[in-house]
């Protein structure tokens, strides 16, 4: 879209919070290249409540033993983006895929609600950052690149409702 399209009050990027390194841990993630990332994966939270990057890295730890929070990046209900590793980091989000993707969770469950307007506002803003350092990389959902046997309907059934208003 059009530069302040879409919210023509913001002036300034939205806030984004740099959590890297201050996370819990359990273990490390292996790092990649950037030539080997292929999408931008945006994925929801599937819990209705507004999680911190802290929440979702510990419940990543203790629920499935990970090293950590599986999203590059965590987009809040209020817009705030929290950076959780740089992109070199091959966190886990896209099971099997890992090695070629950028998690970025947007907080909630929107299986039958779309996001926040400040989420998707920052989403795009965002992806428009990334797209700066990853130059055509593919957008989409992570059900879109689910691989057989590891399907799911993240980032929830109302994606398609969406999915255009993420992109930059």
């Amino acid at each position: 879209g059009q530069p302040g399209s879409t919210n023509p009050f913001r002036l300034s990027p939205p806030p984004v919070v740099d959590l890297r390194g201050l996370l819990p841990i359990n273990g490390a993630y292996i790092q990649r290249t950037l030539p080997a990332i292929k999408y931008l994966v945006v994925h929801h939270s599937g819990a209705d409540y507004d999680s911190s990057g802290e929440e979702i890295a510990r419940y990543h730890i203790q629920k499935y033993d990970w090293p950590g929070c599986g999203y590059q990046y965590v987009i809040r209900w209020d817009g705030t983006i929290e950076q959780a590793w740089d992109l070199t980091v091959m966190s886990y989000n896209v099971a099997r895929r890992n090695h070629e993707v950028v998690g970025i969770c947007l907080v909630g469950d929107y299986t039958s609600r779309q996001p926040w307007p400040e989420q998707i506002t920052s989403c795009r803003w965002l992806l428009a950052e990334l797209l700066k350092i990853l130059p055509g990389r593919e957008i989409v959902g992570h059900r879109d690149i689910a691989l057989p046997g590891f399907e799911t309907a993240c980032p929830g059934e109302m994606w398609e409702a969406w999915r255009l208003d993420v992109l930059p």
